[in-house]
């Protein structure tokens, strides 16, 4: 701000005036001073007097009020500085001045100073101007005292009061004897008298003459005098110099009230040249917006004009892909801008513009499209179906005029996702195209088809060779497709393929339903397997590649596109045929399977237990259509193992089939399959026990049973199922009851008469739910009992019938069955089970029944017999028991340590947890 430098010397002036020695010379603030009144002196003179302007005008008035203010401030602070010279001048003292100038100044002061002092050499002229104090006393009075007589007269000294009195001690001529003060008061006449005699003590004239005491007084008061006109003359020079400086103050106060008005004034005007500019940038800032924003408006007409009358070939311009993105633009800035007026309106006529111009892309790509066709359907009429010449015109005379047209549909893919209208038009072109394409393929593929069809193929080499072929055409449409078209939308290339596929389904269909080989359908889901994935995790794996693949690359790689959809239909008849072939197979190989003699024979048993590794026999049951696969089933592992294992053949082949289908169908398909299997499988196997057991034998059956239940449970265990089937049937047993009533004479009416006869005949809705797990773990529980059971009922049958006199034979041939029955249980179980420790537990089940069953026997007889009759104790059958135990096998701590029933509860109940459907 202009003055600051000025303002900060009057300031540092008025600082240091009162100093007893000069400041430092304030040379860098004093320069600023000059420095500026200089620029503004400058600034003035390149301004013209002529122009009526208010601003120029201003700035001239205030340049000069602070070039004006400048001056006088550094008059002042020169004037205070020349004053604290001259007074420094007249002490006669020598101050350190830096600045050269002030040092010239007061040398010249003290010269002409010399001069005039020298002018009076009586006076001191540099004295102080303050009276001497030295020659009175200041004295109070303490006490009332009366009057006294001094030389200068009488005082009186009354309590509290003061007076100035002349000090005696300070008279020049200390040699005369003044009389001392009186202590007390006179009277007048003693006054008188004592003065009268004061004088006439002297020979001569005590008392000077009035001329003689004028001179005296004078020559006594020379000093004063000079001293009193020092002073005046001073007083004079300074009443001069306060009039000067209330004078510079005045003005002074005059120019800070006159500056704060021209500040105030300058702070308005700067705050109003502020707003004003602010509007100024603000009203630019609007027409630069206004004119952008009606930019994107009057394109409209242009727009409209241009698409109104187009040319053929408009499509395929340059300025045809401005025009579309300007309308993205103007759509775009619509879309950001919804205060608008008319934003409605202008937003629809854009659109508008925006279908119009994607339509003439539409309609031009289906023209050249609809040429192209013509041409090659001409050309094609008489050459042979699966010649090079039709794929030459097919394929490559096709793709000849695709990179034009890859450009101008590239528009329409590119707008597509963002509208459903666009992707109308999109789907327009690429209908006209797949229909364009399967017109051109149909020849070459019926072609195909009547040939492999006339060839006698197996379903695998049938299905195969057609699946080759279709994969090819898969691949020469998928790379021409992307040189028409550079995006697939919403997958239209793999729906297009099922539709081109539509003949395939039809001639595959008819032979997978012909198909009576399980072996044939099974290579035929596992080679159609590798395209169709029923994991959800893997699919989606699958589409995130085909994602990435379509936004990083001009178009996906063949290898990535899901073929699975397009053979899912053929995969899905060759599962349901799968799925019919099995079940037939399990009906006639488990359901109607018929047992034999031999299944039950012990040396046909023993054989296969010695020599695991021998092949057995052909089977004696009649021979069947499935045959064939009945062969090739066993040769899976499971089979062999079943084969060496002497497996009930139902229960081998049951098992042999799910692991020929295991994974090649849906989890629930196969869970649901695999369910009805082994539950078919324990059908086969009860009615196999029952003519076992008219056979062998109960202890036989039993074993053969368990063995087979073991072997099912085991390799249950190692196919996944989760879900548990359910079946729901109606039941008309009501209705059998009746009948049979009828047929034997019993009356058909109860209490409730008609009504009840009603509500016996009317069917049941059963809901069953066939979970084979929890029904192997029934029959294995129950085969435990019956078994351990039979055996028990053979030992302790002397029992049964035992009394009181025949208790002691009765015992003693009990001990004596035990001692033959255990150890040949024993080789007999182990005959039929290889698991150690199964056998372990039937033994010890059979144990604990034993004395169960003693000890029941002896609580009901042993108080009844007599001394000569000799009945074993509990404790000493225990004892006996477990000796014939241990003669068999060491026994195994930890399975001592649990009883018999549960060890053969947990060996009946280690599967995994079923989880419901």
């Amino acid at each position: 701000m202009y003055g600051d430098a000025a303002n900060k010397l009057v300031v540092e002036a008025k600082r240091t005036q009162n100093l007893d020695h000069l400041s430092t010379f304030q040379d860098e603030l004093v320069r600023s001073v000059v420095r500026e009144t200089k620029e503004l002196s400058r600034s003035t003179e390149l301004q013209n007097p002529q122009e009526d302007d208010h601003l120029s005008q201003c700035h001239t008035f205030v340049a000069h009020l602070a070039m004006r203010r400048n001056k006088r401030c550094l008059l002042a602070y020169e004037r205070l500085r020349a004053a604290r010279l001259d007074q420094l001048a007249w002490e006669n003292q020598e101050p350190e001045i830096p600045n050269h100038t002030e040092q010239e100044y007061f040398r010249n002061y003290s010269d002409v100073l010399i001069q005039y002092k020298s002018a009076f050499p009586e006076i001191d002229l540099s004295g102080s101007l303050e009276p001497p104090k030295d020659v009175f006393l200041d004295v109070r009075v303490l006490k009332d005292a009366g009057e006294i007589q001094t030389e200068y007269g009488v005082f009186n000294l009354t309590k509290d009061s003061q007076f100035f009195v002349r000090d005696i001690k300070t008279v020049s001529d200390k040699s005369l004897n003044y009389p001392q003060a009186l202590q007390f008061p006179y009277s007048d006449a003693e006054k008188d008298a004592m003065i009268t005699r004061y004088i006439d003590s002297f020979d001569y004239n005590v008392l000077p003459s009035a001329e003689e005491l004028k001179l005296m007084d004078d020559q006594q008061n020379s000093k004063y005098t000079r001293f009193l006109e020092s002073c005046q003359f001073r007083e004079h020079n300074y009443t001069e110099l306060a009039g000067h400086a209330t004078a510079i103050i005045d003005e002074l106060t005059d120019l800070t009230v006159k500056y704060n008005a021209v500040t105030t004034e300058t702070f308005e005007f700067q705050s109003q040249s502020d707003a004003l500019m602010e509007q100024y940038n603000s009203y630019i800032s609007l027409n630069e917006d206004l004119k952008s924003n009606l930019h994107y408006y009057e394109l409209l007409t242009t727009i409209t004009r241009k698409l109104n009358n187009p040319s053929p070939n408009i499509v395929r311009r340059e300025s045809f892909r401005r025009l579309l993105e300007q309308l993205d633009e103007c759509i775009q800035f619509c879309d950001d801008h919804k205060d608008h007026k008319d934003h409605d309106t202008f937003m629809r006529r854009f659109k508008q513009c925006l279908t119009r111009a994607l339509t003439l892309v539409r309609n031009y790509v289906m023209n050249h499209l609809k040429t192209i066709r013509d041409e090659i359907s001409a050309k094609t009429a008489n050459t042979k179906p699966n010649s090079v010449t039709e794929d030459a015109l097919i394929y490559t005379r096709f793709a000849s005029d695709g990179d034009f047209l890859l450009d101008v549909s590239a528009e329409l893919c590119k707008r597509a996702p963002d509208s459903e209208e666009y992707s109308g038009l999109l789907n327009d072109c690429y209908n006209f195209y797949f229909g364009i394409r399967q017109r051109l393929l149909q020849p070459k593929i019926t072609e195909h088809i009547n040939t492999s069809t006339s060839e006698k193929k197996s379903l695998v080499t049938f299905s195969q060779s057609n699946i080759s072929f279709f994969t090819k055409i898969y691949k020469d449409e998928h790379e021409l497709f992307f040189k028409f078209f550079k995006t697939d939308h919403e997958q239209a290339l793999s729906t297009w393929f099922q539709q081109l596929s539509e003949p395939l389904y039809d001639t595959l269909r008819n032979s997978i339903l012909r198909e009576q080989s399980l072996n044939s359908l099974c290579e035929l889901a596992t080679l159609l397997d590798k395209y169709y994935e029923y994991d959800e995790e893997n699919a989606f794996e699958h589409d995130a590649i085909l994602n990435t693949a379509s936004t990083s690359t001009p178009h996906p790689d063949f290898t990535q596109i899901d073929l699975g959809t397009v053979f899912e239909p053929i995969l899905q008849d060759v599962q349901s045929r799968l799925v019919f072939r099995a079940q037939a197979y399990a009906q006639e190989k488990i359901v109607k399977y018929v047992p034999t003699p031999r299944d039950f024979q012990i040396s046909h048993r023993r054989s296969i237990t010695r020599n695991a590794s021998v092949a057995s026999t052909a089977s004696d049951s009649p021979s069947t259509p499935l045959d064939d696969d009945t062969s090739l089933i066993m040769e899976s592992s499971a089979a062999a193992t079943a084969k060496s294992e002497g497996w009930y053949p139902p229960l081998s082949k049951g098992v042999a089939l799910l692991s020929k289908i295991y994974q090649l169908v849906s989890s629930g398909v196969f869970d649901d399959l695999a369910h009805n299997i082994v539950h078919d499988c324990i059908i086969s196997l009860r009615e196999a026990y029952r003519v076992a057991k008219t056979t062998t034998g109960n202890i036989d059956a039993d074993l053969f049973l368990l063995k087979n239940l073991l072997m099912l449970r085991n390799q249950v265990q190692n196919f996944d199922i989760e879900y548990v089937s359910s079946e729901t049937f109606l039941d008309f047993s009501g209705v059998g009851d009746i009948i049979s009533k009828i047929r034997n004479g019993d009356s058909v009416l109860n209490d409730d008469g008609i009504l009840g006869l009603v509500k016996e005949s009317v069917p049941k809705v059963v809901k069953n739910m066939i979970d084979a797990r929890m029904e192997l773990q029934t029959e294995l529980r129950n085969v435990v009992h019956s078994f351990t059971e039979d055996v028990v009922k053979q030992i302790v049958e002397p029992l049964q019938k035992s009394t009181v006199e025949t208790a002691d034979s009765d015992t003693q041939q009990l001990q004596q069955n035990i001692e033959e029955a255990l150890p040949r249980v024993k080789n007999q179980a182990q005959m039929f089970i290889n698991d150690p420790q199964v056998v372990n537990a039937l033994i010890d089940g059979i144990q604990e029944l034993v004395i169960q069953s003693y000890e029941k026997y002896y609580d009901e007889t042993g108080h009844k017999v007599t001394k000569s009759v000799n009945v074993v104790e509990v404790d000493t059958m225990i004892a006996f028991i477990g000796e014939i135990v241990g003669k068999m096998y060491e026994p195994v701590e930890d399975d001592r340590q649990k009883s018999p029933v549960e060890k053969m509860a947990e060996l009946s109940l280690e599967s995994s947890p079923i989880k419901p459907e």
